[in-house]
């Protein structure tokens, strides 16, 4: 994998939850009514037509904490507001948020060495040093939070790390380096970071497996790199296979310096972003159905078509300090 050295510790440090009576952070809790109207048609054996609708109804909470993050680099302490990633589920929730972020929880933020109080948390990226042999090839970590159920009633932070990297590897006598991004090794951290543990483990110098498309070896990936998987097949079954190479995390020499929010070259954005996820323990429906009678004719084929809506109910809760407003978080949806 590509780029030059990285010392995580240059950019990541940790950060306080602060809460203090009627100041600081501040938790939510918001209650939707949500339905899904879903229609499906089909036609009996004297060519009538029928369709059968239902729709199904529930209530959804989301909650999430307007934190009041405190951090101190070079003996300067900074502040920031932060909101934290969403919980959602069909019974109210507003508890466990808190208890995930109680006060004086830390977490682990990345700043700017040259301007501490620029930070990011829960979806951290940083990015190696230019490789001076390999120009113009870096690799970047980046590392994801969500809010997962672990049961009980509890809530927990997830942290999921992965990279776009840049690989140099040598086939048939034939050195390459290329890019790979997306679909990369990962790994979790449940109410823990896991990115210095995994810039340890996939870092420059480190060794990983790629494969490499033997009709043109300068294409390699975690995955098949090939676009047309079945024509790669046909090529792999009568004169070519797959093959498993062992790749090095290019390294560089010298320099300190990584401009700060430098994308990686020819890539726009990371690739991993799961901290949006939108995970449930249940919900609880009603159904309605319809049913209408028609006399059109026509073939026997049915389809199915889903329509939606989604609307606030009986408004949500609040507790803790003022927010960064001292009023009702970040807006109805």
């Amino acid at each position: 994998m590509g780029g030059g050295p990285i010392t995580p510790e240059a950019f990541l440090t940790t950060a306080t939850v602060y809460l203090e009576e009627n100041n600081g952070t501040a938790y939510y809790e918001d209650r939707y009514e949500r339905s899904d109207t879903q229609c499906s048609t089909y036609t009996d054996e004297y060519g009538d037509t029928y369709e059968d609708c239902w729709t199904e109804y529930w209530t959804e909470y989301e909650c999430y904490a307007d934190l009041d993050l405190r951090w101190t680099v070079n003996g300067t302490e900074h502040q920031a507001w932060e909101y934290s990633p969403t919980l959602y589920d069909s019974s109210p929730c507003l508890s466990a948020i808190e208890d995930v972020f109680p006060n004086g929880t830390n977490l682990t933020i990345v700043v700017d060495p040259n301007d501490p109080s620029s930070h990011q948390a829960f979806e951290l990226a940083i990015m190696t040093e230019v490789d001076e042999e390999h120009q113009g090839f870096l690799t970047g970590y980046t590392e994801s939070s969500f809010l997962e159920w672990a049961g009980y009633g509890r809530a927990v932070l997830v942290s999921v790390c992965s990279m776009d990297a840049a690989v140099a590897y040598t086939f048939d006598g034939e050195d390459y380096v290329r890019d790979i991004w997306g679909e990369s090794p990962a790994t979790e951290g449940w109410g823990s970071s896991c990115l210095v543990d995994y810039i340890e483990s996939f870092g420059p110098g480190s060794v990983v497996a790629v494969m490499v498309d033997t009709e043109n070896p300068s294409e390699a990936g975690w995955e098949d790199p090939t676009t047309d998987p079945g024509a790669f097949i046909g090529t792999a079954m009568c004169c070519s296979a797959i093959i498993f190479l062992a790749a090095f995390v290019l390294t560089g020499k010298g320099g300190t310096a990584r401009p700060w929010g430098a994308p990686i070259h020819h890539h726009s954005q990371f690739d991993h972003r799961p901290s949006r996820h939108h995970r449930h323990r249940g919900r609880h429906r009603r159904r309605h159905h319809g049913h209408t009678h028609g006399s059109s004719r026509s073939r026997g084929s049915s389809h199915r078509s889903s329509g939606g809506s989604r609307s606030s109910g009986g408004g949500g809760r609040r507790s803790g300090g003022g927010g960064r407003s001292g009023g009702g978080g970040r807006g109805r949806r």
